[in-house]
């Protein structure tokens, strides 16, 4: 199964598309989407590019989602499945946590928990892919507000994670 995995979006819808349409091309089965929407139309763009296309999106809010209530309570009934402040997940026989990352607290105790084969986060607007004892952390980078914006792109089979950039033609 592979997993396309993105974050910190920023309310930049151009760089969204962009990033749902490279991911689109790597033939992933399911998203998930570690906070930092920062609108209402990023997750309307995430519905129509994956939901509306029978891949199904896990998404968890960020700290600048917080503020914003049709981010929030976003409805149900469009396919996406907003998991509030973190998300927990079990495909393939692998435990996985979604976290945006802005609460320290609660990503370390998740982290150190050992409950988890994958944990994914965002916030850093920094790409990153390590081992904590047993659990392996995953940062696909940020969408928008990084000098490298990129997005990952995990095969749950082979463990195999790839970190795409963002094609540098969009700009904002």
């Amino acid at each position: 199964m592979k997993i396309g995995v993105l974050s910190d979006t920023h309310g930049n819808v151009r760089r969204t598309r962009t990033a749902i349409a490279l991911l689109r091309s790597h033939n992933i089965e399911r998203i998930i989407f570690c906070g930092d929407a920062g609108s209402e139309a990023i997750l309307d763009e995430l519905v129509a590019g994956f939901c509306a296309n029978d891949i199904p999106v896990h998404a968890v809010l960020g700290n600048v989602d917080l503020w914003d209530a049709d981010i929030v309570q976003y409805p149900a009934e469009t396919g996406l499945d907003m998991m509030g402040h973190e998300g927990e997940l079990e495909w393939n026989g692998k435990r996985i946590a979604i976290l945006h990352g802005h609460e320290g607290l609660r990503l370390q105790a998740a982290v150190q928990s050992g409950a988890y084969d994958y944990i994914f986060t965002g916030h850093t607007h920094e790409a990153d892919d390590r081992m904590v004892g047993n659990t392996r952390l995953i940062n696909p980078g940020a969408v928008h507000r990084s000098a490298a914006p990129s997005i990952a792109v995990l095969d749950l089979e082979t463990g195999e994670l790839e970190h795409l950039l963002l094609n540098s033609q969009v700009h904002d």
